[in-house]
């Protein structure tokens, strides 16, 4: 009973609770988020295909420089984190200055390039090869 309204023990996902959770965002999000609509066409801006790899470009240095900065005291600021967290954020702000107008749109677009920013951060830690699973 308790599994079926809450959802897991460790996570409260998966229930019924979390369900109408997700169908009540869904619905306010819908009913209060507009497109405009317009007809006329614009031309194509390679500035936003280049403002995005310019993003992607400002991840990829930065998690290089974040993973170079190492607290071995484990004391005091967290500089990697930081730094890590300066990145995303400044790689996010030049994704959305590439983003198309439109508020569904854009929000569209947050989407899939958080996504994307998730990805690149978990694709090495897949390939990374453990030592208890591969002894040297």
């Amino acid at each position: 009973m308790h599994v079926s309204l809450w959802g897991y023990y460790s996570r409260f996902n998966g229930g019924l609770f979390s369900i109408f959770a997700y169908v009540i965002l869904y619905y306010a999000f819908v009913s209060n988020l507009k497109d405009e609509v317009k007809d006329e066409k614009k031309p194509f801006e390679f500035k936003k295909i280049y403002l995005f790899v310019a993003g992607l470009a400002v991840f990829a240095i930065g998690l290089v420089i974040s993973s170079l900065i190492k607290n071995t005291e484990l004391a005091g600021i967290p500089y990697q984190g930081l730094a890590t967290l300066l990145t995303v954020f400044a790689s996010f702000t030049v994704f959305m200055f590439a983003a198309p107008q439109g508020i569904l749109r854009r929000s569209l677009y947050a989407i899939l390039t958080s996504a994307l920013l998730v990805v690149l951060w978990g694709l090495p830690f897949t390939f990374r090869l453990r030592s208890d699973l591969f002894p040297v």
